[in-house]
């Protein structure tokens, strides 16, 4: 792999690994809006459960949107070219062919309309440029995992996993590379901080004292009177 490439993607991984460490550090109780119907329906009746669901929340939200971005950022690095075709993420030329790619983080990320505006925007792609393909590339994932809805909907071929990583680079061991890279990150990220697991751990109790102050009774499960009237 290029050092100038591989620099650039330790660069997007670490932005990945920093991501659930900023989230943590911005969950405060007055920037949580408490969803009083779920979290009676789900039986979290006591502070501690309460905090860690709404922490668990918002940190997937966090790294879920932070890995999609920069995944597609990677990728623009291996294939060396993105574009500017409606639709599509990167295009990569292979036997005289340009293939117009939009990117998906793995194989249960789309629902039916999105496979329709998928096909629509690629095949609009497609007509304008005769040598065109469209192609939908899944970045983690193996095809016995791809969803129905893709399966059945789909009008555009894809890739998955290893395949989509070798395809865009022409590298068969592309995807064990980063991973590596990641590895090597995560390291560096322990070595340098507190870990991850115990910086969650001292937030859902920060949060749970807050929430145990405000709408505990005294024996420590939620006065459920107070909290609805709270949040309604």
């Amino acid at each position: 792999m290029d050092p100038e490439v591989k620099a650039k993607i330790i660069n997007q991984l670490t932005a990945m690994a920093q991501a659930p460490v900023r989230a943590l550090k911005k969950i405060q109780i007055d920037t949580i809006d408490l969803n009083p119907f779920l979290l009676r329906i789900l039986g979290l009746n006591t502070p501690e459960s309460i905090a860690e669901f709404c922490v668990s929340q918002r940190v997937e939200r966090s790294v879920v949107t932070t890995y999609g971005t920069r995944v597609q950022r990677i990728a623009k690095e291996i294939c060396g070219r993105g574009t500017g075709v409606e639709g599509a993420d990167i295009c990569v030329e292979e036997d005289g062919r340009r293939y117009y790619v939009q990117i998906k983080a793995g194989p249960n990320t789309t629902n039916k309309d999105i496979v329709n505006s998928i096909n629509r925007l690629l095949h609009s792609a497609e007509r304008r440029d005769e040598n065109g393909v469209g192609l939908l590339g899944m970045t983690y994932g193996t095809r016995d995992r791809v969803s129905s809805i893709t399966q059945r909907y789909s009008s555009i071929d894809w890739l998955i996993g290893r395949e989509f990583w070798e395809f865009i680079s022409n590298d068969p061991l592309c995807a064990e590379s980063i991973f590596e890279l990641a590895g090597q990150v995560a390291e560096r990220s322990a070595n340098e901080g507190e870990l991850y697991s115990d910086l969650y751990k001292k937030k859902v109790k920060e949060l749970a004292d807050e929430i145990g102050q405000k709408y505990a009774r005294p024996d420590g499960t939620i006065d459920w009177e107070k909290l609805f009237d709270a949040c309604m």
